[in-house]
């Protein structure tokens, strides 16, 4: 209620409801997001479909293909699901890397990507951060459902959704003993995972994402490689970024500039809430639909298998 309350006082909405059923069952209620965590999530997103509303999920879609399934065949025709995983593709960043891959041939010539966020191991933190963030029960896993979620979205859309993933092999680091005291109590995902995605156009993932990691500072860094190109990037570009391009002709290696700058970070939250918005009006699709983040979903249960059982996934 405190909660409510002082959300409401800040944003002075026509309305505060005290829990879900009052929201989902006002008639005037025609969208509804879901910022709460995915065990949660779960039964309020399923009532909401039933009652045909429209849908903008969080990230994580859900705990498991088998929760993305439920809603699946809960959608009506005439209903709109989009999933927030998609935050990164609206970045401005973003649209000039994909322009460049689609100059160069799009999916077709591509044949390897190297993805890395790493982010170093802050200090003992003064306030634990949320218990869902490292929860199989909770979120449905570690940094690979919080993070690696927008690095799949982000990459497979720099593609035109035009691979899908068809083999996934990968290890992981679950929390580390000596990071007990930065977690918190009952944390049992994992905190790093390193993944070899095989693509349907015969092109592979190199997945590298991790936090609270003994690394000297926080790094992104991706490299899409393609038959004569190169393409050097950042799922966002910081302060000083400059995103390059590089290409060979008979005097070697030539590299230019496409994109330089920082992003706007308020563009990560108002692309997502704008393109759901906007999707439901003009009658198309969102830029990551449920089914899209089925996949991405299915890539992360296969990475979890992999990892457990220390073999290759056929997806």
């Amino acid at each position: 209620d405190a909660a409510r309350e002082a959300a409401a006082a800040e944003f002075e909405p026509a309305r505060a409801y005290l829990n879900a059923d009052r929201l989902i069952a006002d008639s005037e209620v025609d969208a509804v997001t879901l910022a709460i965590p995915a065990n949660i999530r779960r039964s309020v997103a399923k009532q909401a479909l039933e009652a045909g509303k429209h849908l903008l999920i969080e990230k994580p879609v859900a705990r498991s293909v088998a929760e993305v399934d439920e809603l699946l065949t809960l959608q009506r025709p005439d209903q709109t699901i989009a999933v927030a995983e998609s935050r990164f593709t609206f970045l401005n960043s973003f649209k000039a890397v994909r322009t460049a891959v689609r100059a160069a041939g799009g999916s077709a010539s591509v044949y390897q990507i190297s993805h890395a966020g790493v982010k170093a191991s802050p200090p003992l933190p003064k306030t634990m951060p949320p218990n869902w963030r490292l929860s199989f029960e909770k979120n449905g896993g570690g940094i690979m459902s919080n993070w690696g979620c927008y690095d799949l979205d982000y990459l497979l859309a720099l593609l035109d959704w035009e691979a899908r993933v068809v083999e996934v092999s990968a290890t992981w680091r679950l929390v580390p003993v000596a990071l007990e005291r930065w977690v918190p109590e009952g944390s049992d995902a994992e905190t790093h995972v390193a993944a070899f995605l095989r693509l349907s156009t015969g092109a592979t993932i190199l997945l590298d994402r991790g936090e609270y990691l003994p690394v000297p500072e926080t790094f992104n860094a991706t490299t899409i490689v393609g038959d004569t190109w190169s393409v050097g990037c950042a799922i966002i570009a910081q302060d000083d970024s400059e995103f390059t391009r590089t290409r060979y002709d008979e005097t070697g290696t030539q590299s230019d500039v496409i994109w330089s700058g920082p992003d706007d970070w308020e563009d990560l939250h108002r692309g997502v809430m704008h393109d759901f918005i906007d999707s439901i009006i003009e009658q198309r699709e969102p830029a990551t639909t449920l089914q899209r983040a089925r996949h991405t979903q299915e890539i992360t249960d296969a990475i979890y298998q992999s990892a457990r059982e220390k073999r290759s996934i056929t997806l």
